[in-house]
């Protein structure tokens, strides 16, 4: 966490010393991040899973908490009648959590090393799938008639093409094994934290932060009572938690970079997007540990 601060705090300073310049720089990072990093880290640790019924179990509760979270996304917008953009910037950011350099840090302190596995599981295999279908049909607004040009995002996402080469090289040859290709994986994969809250901290100087329902109801929503939804059904069918553990954590993370990005590219909300990952680090690091308590 110490980390996350320290990057998200260089990105502010960076941001307010170059106002003039933070438009252009932001849209370089974000192509960065959503186009190369996120993509080729994808492939490199989707590459060596090889799947078990515990691996579908995990995947499930990701796809599971996602639907929960969308649907409260839906019934808080229709009670105060959210116009569509906010509506749809927040089905977009709130469903999809930060599982990612945030989740596996938060597993190992809390739950322990020996979760981290079931940790990148739900993450590559679920959170990623998420972003690459569900957010990015939220993101253009798609309607119960999806048309070709839908589709044809949907396939130009390179997040999706980093999912299918990590895929196919886990079934055929089980990793990237050729050094240059180990050694990109790597540093794709470690540069995503750094890059990423940069990138965050600069976004949140240059537009400011929102306090509004709007973030507050979206973050409560992503930390708080998805999470708790999740954990009540697990213990209703399992009877405990300890089967997925890491998994249930995994809910209760904040809301994901890449998909503020996301909703940034498509026209929606970006202030309300950033606002809810930069509130739902610091919500996420209070409810955290006391959901790792109840785990426990």
């Amino acid at each position: 966490m110490v980390v996350i601060a320290a990057f998200l705090m260089i990105g502010f300073v960076a941001g307010r010393a170059g106002t003039t310049r933070v438009s252009s720089d932001s849209a370089l990072l974000d192509r960065v991040i959503l186009d190369w990093l996120l993509p080729a880290a994808i492939a490199y640790n989707v590459a060596p899973i090889r799947w078990s019924l515990h691996d579908v179990a995990v995947v499930g509760l990701c796809f599971v908490v996602t639907i929960i979270d969308a649907a409260l996304v839906l019934l808080a917008c229709r009670f105060w009648r959210t116009d569509d953009v906010v509506k749809n910037t927040l089905l977009v950011v709130v469903p999809l959590g930060n599982t990612a350099f945030f989740g596996f840090a938060a597993v190992v302190q809390i739950l322990g090393v020996k979760s981290l596995p079931e940790a990148i599981i739900y993450d590559q295999l679920g959170t990623t799938l998420m972003l690459v279908t569900y957010g990015n049909a939220m993101a253009r607004g798609m309607g119960t008639v999806v048309s070709c040009e839908d589709l044809y995002a949907v396939l130009k996402f390179r997040p999706l093409w980093g999912l299918l080469l990590g895929t196919v090289t886990g079934v055929l040859g089980g990793g990237f094994d050729w050094e240059p290709a180990h050694g990109l994986g790597v540093a794709a994969t470690a540069a995503l934290l750094p890059v990423s809250m940069i990138a965050l901290g600069a976004k949140v100087a240059a537009r400011g932060i929102l306090v509004t329902w709007h973030v507050a109801i979206g973050v409560i929503i992503r930390v708080v009572v998805g999470p708790a939804v999740a954990a009540f059904t697990v213990l209703l069918l399992i009877g405990n938690f300890r089967t997925v553990d890491a998994g249930l954590l995994q809910t209760a993370m904040p809301p994901m970079f890449g998909a503020a990005l996301l909703a940034e590219r498509r026209g929606l909300d970006a202030k309300l997007a950033y606002s809810l990952c930069g509130m739902g680090l610091v919500a996420a690091c209070v409810a955290l540990p006391l959901y790792g308590l109840l785990l426990k």
